[in-house]
């Protein structure tokens, strides 16, 4: 009885560690986030999607980089914005990581659509560079679930004083809900 019970916590032990090894810790990556966000001029509110397209590499444990594209689609206009950034994940719990991302990105209007406000329409094309804060949690041994939030830096953005933010110059601590993105990473 003792040799099977024995033989049955060693078989545990060896499938869990077999498990723990499977986890992707380097390699090339791709990803796809989505978002959404809301914008209002007085009584105008309209809502917006964002899907957030990524590649890159991830280099251990701690650092990965890559570059992403953004699609804004809204009635006040649509945005496309590229980017590159940088990831360090500063808590490694087995398959939950928490990182900040330094990242710098230029987005333009992609469209020439009426605007509610004829005066709105001016140059709304924007720079940004700053930290952006998330998670991941591994699905699978290939597979992550991500979600960033918070965004601190520096935005020219016009909307960058609408909703949910600290600032009043171009350097800012944005929580508006547009800065929320979820998605799936799947690393190589």
């Amino acid at each position: 009885m003792k040799i099977r019970l024995l033989t049955f916590i060693s078989i545990m032990f060896l499938s869990l560690a077999t498990v723990t090894a499977q986890i992707r810790e380097k390699g090339i990556f791709i990803e796809m986030n989505a978002g959404y966000g809301q914008v209002s001029y007085g009584d105008y509110h309209k809502g917006y999607a964002i899907l957030s397209p990524a590649l890159g590499y991830q280099f251990g444990t701690y650092w990965a980089a890559g570059v992403k594209v953004k699609f804004e689609t809204g009635d006040y206009g649509d945005y496309t914005t590229v980017g590159a950034y940088t990831q360090y994940s500063f808590l490694n719990l087995h398959k939950l990581k928490l990182f900040a991302e330094g990242q710098i990105s230029y987005s333009k209007e992609s469209s020439d659509k009426d605007y509610i406000d004829p005066s709105y329409k001016y140059d709304n094309d924007y720079m940004e560079a700053g930290i952006t804060f998330g998670g991941s949690y591994t699905l699978c041994n290939h597979l992550n679930f991500i979600a960033r939030y918070l965004y601190i830096g520096y935005s020219d953005s016009p909307r960058r004083h609408e909703g949910a933010y600290l600032g009043s110059g171009r350097g800012i601590i944005d929580a508006n809900l547009c800065r929320l993105q979820i998605g799936l990473q799947y690393i190589f």
